[in-house]
């Protein structure tokens, strides 16, 4: 069990290395592919970028 914890972590910090990566040189096909990779390896893909901004939170609920 503490293996398997230890891999999702392992998994989860690799995600969000490649992310943070990605988001700096704006690479939006290279963002997408990492998404796809976290919901295929069952990881959320929030979890890659914890940190929400205030504007992106407001335009996405102001549509609802």
């Amino acid at each position: 069990m503490i293996e398997s914890q230890t891999h999702h972590q392992a998994m989860v910090q690799s995600l969000r290395q490649r992310y943070s990566t990605a988001r700096q040189s704006g690479d939006a096909d290279i963002l997408q592919a990492l998404f796809r990779e976290a919901v295929y390896l069952g990881v959320q893909p929030e979890l890659l970028d914890p940190v929400v901004d205030a504007k992106d939170l407001a335009a996405s609920t102001a549509g609802s």
